[in-house]
């Protein structure tokens, strides 16, 4: 019963030591490098399903979803998040939330609705965010690519 109840509080010590490890790697600069949508398929798949569009409707649907990512998210932008909770866009200020139970981050600029990003991956050098949303009611999954520029002073 000993053994158990240890080898419980064990993996109960890793599992938190584990999320605090989440949010002090994700302090710091965070420069993003590529944008796509993951779904694309599935995207298309809908909307042709939703608003009966011919081919080359289809097509140019799939150039403007291709290229949306990038007009939210362009490359080069730095997300920087430190440890007061504040978070830097390009220079845009606002605040972040860690929720380790859900593994996402929340993101809250002043001239923005908040966004909900779930950790896909983290590493001391790279981390890949995925950020649902919907287009004309149709799910959307946005990934964004970053590698860590500089570390946040502790």
């Amino acid at each position: 019963m000993k053994k158990h109840v240890l080898i419980l509080l064990s993996i109960t010590f890793l599992l938190f030591s584990c999320h605090k490890d989440v949010k002090q790697q994700i302090l710091g600069k965070w420069e993003i490098n590529k944008t796509q949508v993951i779904n694309i398929d599935e995207y298309l798949k809908n909307y042709q399903k939703k608003f009966k569009v011919s081919k080359d409707e289809l097509e140019q649907e799939k150039s403007r979803i291709k290229a949306l990512p990038d007009s939210y998210f362009p490359k080069g932008i730095i997300m920087e998040f430190d440890d007061s909770s504040k978070f830097y866009l390009g220079g845009i200020e606002g605040k972040w939330t860690y929720y380790p139970d859900k593994n996402k981050i929340k993101i809250k600029l002043a001239l923005i609705d908040s966004t909900m990003f779930k950790i896909k991956k983290i590493s001391n050098k790279d981390l890949i965010l995925t950020y649902n949303t919907n287009l004309s009611e149709i799910p959307l999954i946005i990934e964004l690519k970053l590698n860590k520029v500089e570390t946040s002073e502790q």
